[in-house]
């Protein structure tokens, strides 16, 4: 057993007796349970378990919308949509209107332009009469109200209500300027309880709200920073204050800027329907949902429909039923709980790369890509969940500097097991060449290409490409990472490669001491997890990565030799041949101080390898 494997080994058996004592790695306790699932829920935190979307530890009242639903009014017209058990009410611009889901039967309820629920309510708010209606989940009326809070200068765009208070949301235009207003007034005795106003603006700022819990609301925004990010704000009118309480990246694909919001009072966590704003983007509408205690969120499902210029997206929930509308069809979408669509789970750091091949697989298979996201201790959760033979994912993208740590250590499904995989894997010389190791197939590698582009390197200083490509085709020339062997014990290749950098410090392809008359090539990979539990659809969909990406690879059957960068080159078993190349300049130049520094470095670089 190579030393490689004989560390990654020690680091994971480690890591697993963690793991089997209900402890984290900086000691905490992490609790078990059934939201911990197999479909491949969320990740567990220091603090405890965050909720997975497909939790089986929620018992709902399930129940199954209509198939005759038809939407009472176009999606185009739609300002808001709140839920009240099984029924929609939809506020538009002629009026709210009523959508029973189990039955289908809809019909208009009143003229008002505002909706909201809480608690077994339905609270309606005619901003010029400033009449309340409070209505039963029939549409029954129960209770009326006058409060007027709009004048000429302060326009009403959004009522809530909480425990307590009814909520305004109202835009201050005295000043001929942007200014966000929030208003809440008791429920009791109507009188004004709590106010504060936003940074005022010349333009008029999106944000979308959603009903939360006490006597708070939800605010989502978009970053200013990152238009990837969109910021969750809890505003509470007990205190008068507006908190972020946490950041979530949507997506990766900056075109997402529209989405609607809702809080998941069952489970404790909030939903996105997100998608495009206009017509010239063609990404997915995706429903999200996110814990409110931790950045991590994970994908549910997708809807594939065409934007138009302006599109709006509204969401809600009810025990196991998501209802999604977006006003660019009249269409009515939801997403069940307890009969999801089948799905894999893809643990990666950043898969918008793919996003194109994802969302095609989805939409020709029915079959969910979800994504799950690690953060900055990826590495270090792969290790303890392969070691431990976790189910709930059931593929993940290694980064480049561990490839040679997983597929040396035999942490991956070998996909020549798969007739359809191998055959594809054996046809093509590029893939074969990277994904090969012995007479398995460690993973399916995408867009492989040349990993020093020789264009982008001219010879000049440093990082000329003459002085990159002799460094790496010395580690290709005298490394096996595989087998954990290095064949300059004594340094005296490593002296022709320090010779060379020292009298060459700007580069010279003509003197490089290895020919470059070669292909050094390097992909990443997708790769299955040995003990994952949607085998079959996994090899699926790596089935149509490869027929998506194959056109993608280089073609290297022109070229007289190949070499694989992740079978060559390891960061922590090279870094005293770089150490060396980089200190060489400062040296005296004599050819006894360099055979030196080589011969030290060799040594070092034999310690690095026996551990």
């Amino acid at each position: 057993m190579c030393n490689t494997i004989k560390k990654l080994l020690a680091l994971l058996l480690s890591a697993s007796i963690l793991a089997l004592s209900g402890c984290t790695s900086d000691g905490s306790t992490v609790t078990g349970g059934d939201a911990w699932d197999g479909v491949g829920g969320m990740w567990p935190e220091s603090q405890g378990l965050i909720s997975s979307i497909f939790a089986k530890d929620v018992e709902y009242e399930s129940f199954t919308p209509s198939d005759n639903i038809a939407l009472p009014v176009e999606t185009s017209e739609i300002t808001n949509v709140v839920q009240l058990e099984k029924t929609l009410f939809i506020a538009a611009a002629d009026g709210i209107y009523s959508l029973n889901l189990e039955s289908g039967e809809s019909g208009q309820l009143c003229e008002a332009k505002f909706a909201a629920v809480h608690a077994d309510s339905l609270f309606t708010y005619d901003a010029g009469s400033g009449k309340i209606s409070v209505y039963n989940a029939l549409g029954e009326p129960l209770q009326e109200q006058t409060l007027s809070v709009q004048t000429d200068e302060l326009e009403v765009e959004g009522f809530y209500v909480t425990d307590d208070c009814y909520v305004f949301i109202c835009y201050d235009m005295s000043e001929n300027i942007y200014s966000t207003q929030y208003n809440a007034f008791s429920r009791e005795t109507l009188e004004n309880v709590c106010s504060f106003n936003e940074k005022a603006s010349s333009t008029r700022q999106y944000y979308v709200y959603s009903a939360y819990k006490g006597n708070s609301i939800l605010k989502a925004g978009e970053s200013s920073f990152d238009a990837r990010i969109v910021k969750i704000y809890e505003l509470n009118f007990d205190s008068g204050e507006m908190e972020n309480i946490v950041d979530v990246t949507l997506d990766a694909n900056p075109s997402y800027t529209s989405y609607g919001i809702a809080y998941n009072s069952k489970k404790g966590t909030a939903l996105a329907l997100i998608g495009p704003k206009n017509s010239t983007d063609a990404s997915a509408v995706r429903l999200i949902e996110f814990s409110l205690d931790s950045t991590d969120n994970v994908l549910q499902q997708k809807f594939f429909i065409t934007p138009v210029d302006g599109t709006k997206y509204f969401v809600t929930v009810y025990e196991n039923i998501v209802s999604a509308i977006c006003s660019a069809d009249n269409e009515y979408r939801y997403f069940d709980y307890v009969n999801p669509p089948q799905s894999i789970t893809l643990a990666c750091s950043f898969a918008s790369f793919y996003d194109d091949v994802i969302s095609g697989f989805e939409e020709e298979t029915g079959i969910l890509v979800r994504t799950v996201n690690y953060g900055a201790d990826q590495e270090n959760r792969l290790d303890i969940k392969l070691m431990a033979g976790d189910t709930d994912f059931d593929l993940f993208i290694p980064s480049f500097s561990e490839q040679q740590k997983y597929f040396s250590a035999g942490m991956y499904e070998d996909l020549s097991q798969y007739d359809g995989l191998k055959q594809r894997l054996d046809q093509n010389a590029a893939a074969n060449a990277m994904a090969s190791l012995g007479d398995t197939y460690v993973g399916m590698p995408i867009s492989i290409g040349l990993y020093i582009d020789k264009q982008a390197y001219p010879d000049s200083g440093p990082q000329a490409y003459s002085i990159i490509m002799s460094k790496l085709l010395y580690c290709a020339n005298n490394f096996n990472i595989i087998e954990g062997t290095y064949l300059d014990p004594d340094g005296d290749e490593l002296y022709k490669l320090l010779k060379f950098i020292y009298d060459n410090p700007d580069g010279n392809e003509a003197e490089m001491p290895y020919s470059d008359d070669c292909m050094l090539i390097n992909s990443e990979f997708l790769v299955m997890n040995p003990s994952g539990s949607n085998k079959e659809n996994t090899v699926k969909f790596l089935e149509y990565v490869f027929d998506a990406m194959q056109s993608s690879y280089i073609d290297i059957s022109t070229a007289e030799k190949v070499y694989i960068l992740w079978k060559t080159y390891s960061p922590t078993y090279s870094q005293a041949i770089y150490s060396a190349a980089n200190k060489i300049s400062q040296c005296d130049g004599k050819n006894s101080t360099i055979k030196q520094i080589a011969k030290e470095a060799a040594q070092e670089t034999l310690m690095l390898l026996a551990g």
